[in-house]
């Protein structure tokens, strides 16, 4: 079976200050793990190649239950949201990402995945889900 999902969404242009952004976050990343390198030079160089549109996803889950969770993909600094829609395409609701979690699986009324603690020590995890009812969309 085949299903086309289409949503408006907000401009996916890449401007001069998404890649400063990017670029400012990536170093200070490096600095983080006292890393600096020529491949980090090559990275924030502004003779490197930067493409004109943002994605529009960065990942797809199909549930279980046939809901297909579609995660927006974020610009520099942006946070993320799930976009959930029915299996027969109709749009569901937007749900939050639960912070530190590396979905794996989602079903009617569970995320299964895997998230490190303090320690760095990865550790999977099912937790609880609430969807709202199938025709209770909270609209586009």
């Amino acid at each position: 079976m085949r299903r086309i999902i289409r949503w408006l969404d907000g401009d996916r242009d890449v401007t001069s200050a998404d890649v400063r952004a990017w670029r400012e976050d990536y170093l200070a990343r490096r600095r983080g793990d006292g890393e600096r390198s020529p491949i980090t030079d090559l990275n924030v160089s502004d003779d490197r190649p930067v493409a004109d549109r943002f994605p529009a996803v960065s990942r797809l889950v199909a549930g279980r239950d046939g809901r297909v969770w579609v995660a927006r993909y974020p610009k520099p600094r942006e946070s993320w949201d799930w976009l959930v829609f029915e299996a027969d395409g109709d749009f569901l609701c937007h749900a939050e990402p639960v912070p530190g979690l590396d979905t794996w699986e989602v079903g009617a009324d569970y995320v299964l995945g895997a998230r490190e603690d303090a320690l760095g020590v990865e550790s999977v995890v099912m937790l609880p889900l609430q969807l709202p009812a199938p025709g209770a969309s909270e609209g586009n």
